[in-house]
């Protein structure tokens, strides 16, 4: 092949191939901003009335691996988010007996409130699942491992997670 048939060849098929390099880019960039970014999975609401802070969500887990909702809050959007409350803890830190924390453990939950100190506070609600199967969990843990908070943090991902709301406690 001469220069001019090479020529010829790129200025037919280079417009396609920046298009779809271009495309691919794109996809590429994409995921990795989903993965750094922990993209929202569903939408919750947050308000401020009576001293109380309600937060409401009406997605449900629809997993059978399923073992909880986490709370998490920040003062700041940009920031982390430190855990609120799951079913093992609550807003001061303090372990939880007996695995029931306002409902956080069960999949019909859709609401949580607290009553914070003034700030301004965004929240995000997470949707946890236990990593390995029942008989698995239930061979290293125990057959109630769903109510061991040791088993609950060693073996469990967030599975989905909110987008942020805002609310200011005056």
């Amino acid at each position: 092949m001469n220069g001019k048939g090479l020529y010829g060849m790129l200025r037919r098929f280079a417009p396609g191939a920046v298009v779809l390099l271009l495309a691919g880019c794109s996809y590429v960039m994409d995921s990795i901003e989903s993965a750094i970014t922990a993209r929202a999975s569903f939408s919750i609401e947050a308000e401020y009335s009576g001293g109380m802070v309600t937060i409401r969500w009406d997605e449900g887990s629809g997993l059978s691996s399923f073992a909880g909702y986490e709370i998490y809050v920040t003062l700041d959007e940009y920031d982390d988010y430190d855990l609120l409350a799951s079913r093992f803890e609550n807003e001061s830190g303090a372990t939880v007996v007996a695995g029931d924390y306002k409902n956080l453990d069960s999949s019909f939950t859709g609401s949580y409130s607290y009553a914070p100190p003034p700030g301004i506070y965004f929240y995000r609600v997470g949707i946890i699942e236990w990593d390995e199967d029942d008989e698995e969990m239930q061979d290293r843990y125990g057959p109630f491992y769903f109510d061991d908070p040791i088993a609950y943090n060693a073996e469990t991902s967030i599975n989905k997670i909110s987008g942020y709301r805002m609310v200011s406690v005056h």
